[in-house]
């Protein structure tokens, strides 16, 4: 706050983060412009051919994930849900991309639900293979409540995927519900998130068209080039 105070100027990631240095104290003008993303780069990914190399069928409907595969990501909460989802979803696949400590927890549950077999641990994927990753996604399930801003939120939405969320900050400036996807509350049960997957996969096509087009529409707000724009003008002011 003391630092902050001192400079003409702070640019904070989400308006979440704006509020909270607010209300610790900063007084300094703040900017919140996100981290760009390669917009194009992500929306322009080969989804066919991530199902093929991770042995995915082409008509299975996909439930992604993606990042540090840690604690704070509250991920045994995300892979209950998404057990849940998988048990009454026969066609449904839960893919992964990612690593860290957290692996093996998502194993184990899934194990206990008995859908370890529908299970893809992809492993940390850069570049093309990412993108083509998001691509071969249907849904995104985001449960985490330590972001400073969503940056994966995002890359999913340049790659059309709608995404079921928790709230939390960094989170609601990315997911409108029932718009883009799905912003359930905090403390929403397994149940009910698994639930909202299961709306998404029962979507007839003209609605899952429009989940895709404004999700597609998101992605754009958080391109590099309009992030660049948003920092350099102020660094004019």
């Amino acid at each position: 706050t003391q630092f902050a105070n001192l400079c003409d100027g702070v640019i904070a990631p989400s308006e979440s983060i704006a509020k909270l240095i607010r209300k610790r104290g900063v007084e300094t003008p703040i900017a919140v412009v996100p981290t760009g993303i390669d917009v194009e780069g992500f929306a322009a990914g080969d989804g066919g051919r991530a199902r093929r190399r991770l042995k995915i069928p082409p008509q299975a409907f996909v439930v992604g994930h993606t990042g540090r595969l840690a604690p704070e990501k509250n991920l045994g909460y995300l892979t209950r849900a998404v057990a849940l989802f998988l048990k009454k979803t026969p066609d449904a696949r839960f893919l992964v991309v990612g690593d860290g400590p957290s692996a093996d927890e998502i194993r184990r549950v899934c194990t206990e639900q008995g859908v370890a077999d529908r299970l893809i641990l992809a492993g940390k994927q850069t570049g093309r293979a990412l993108h083509a990753a998001f691509k071969a996604m249907d849904a995104f399930a985001f449960a985490s409540f330590s972001e400073t801003q969503g940056m994966v939120l995002a890359a999913a939405m340049a790659a059309g995927v709608p995404v079921v969320a928790l709230k939390a900050n960094g989170v609601v400036e990315v997911v409108r519900d029932e718009v883009n996807g799905f912003l359930l509350p905090a403390r929403a049960p397994a149940t009910v998130f698994a639930a909202h997957l299961g709306k998404l996969h029962a979507a007839a096509p003209a609605q899952r068209r429009r989940f895709n087009r404004a999700a597609l529409a998101t992605g754009r707000e958080f391109s590099q080039e309009r992030c660049a724009t948003l920092a350099l003008d102020f660094y004019g002011k």
